[in-house]
């Protein structure tokens, strides 16, 4: 799954989790309400701006919704303290 596929899957399934529409999700999470629209529509973010987004993913995901298996999620990658 390409980048911005994991990012846009992640917004669908936050936003179908809280009953958001994508620009809810965007405005939310990120302060950009036609983040997942420019995204679908196949806009691009740098990698330091994609590295935040799942940061932000990864600290506001719920915690009775299962992170998806097949796009890694960052904390997994963090050394416990």
């Amino acid at each position: 799954m390409r980048l911005r596929e994991q990012l846009i899957e992640l917004g669908r399934l936050y936003g179908e989790h809280k009953g958001l529409a994508p620009s809810t999700v965007g405005t939310y999470l990120f302060r950009e309400g036609n983040l997942f629209p420019r995204l679908q529509a196949g806009s691009d973010i740098g990698t330091a701006r994609f590295e935040q987004f799942m940061a932000i993913f990864d600290e506001k995901w719920p915690a009775d919704l299962a992170w998806p298996a097949d796009i890694p999620r960052p904390s997994k990658g963090k050394c416990a303290a």
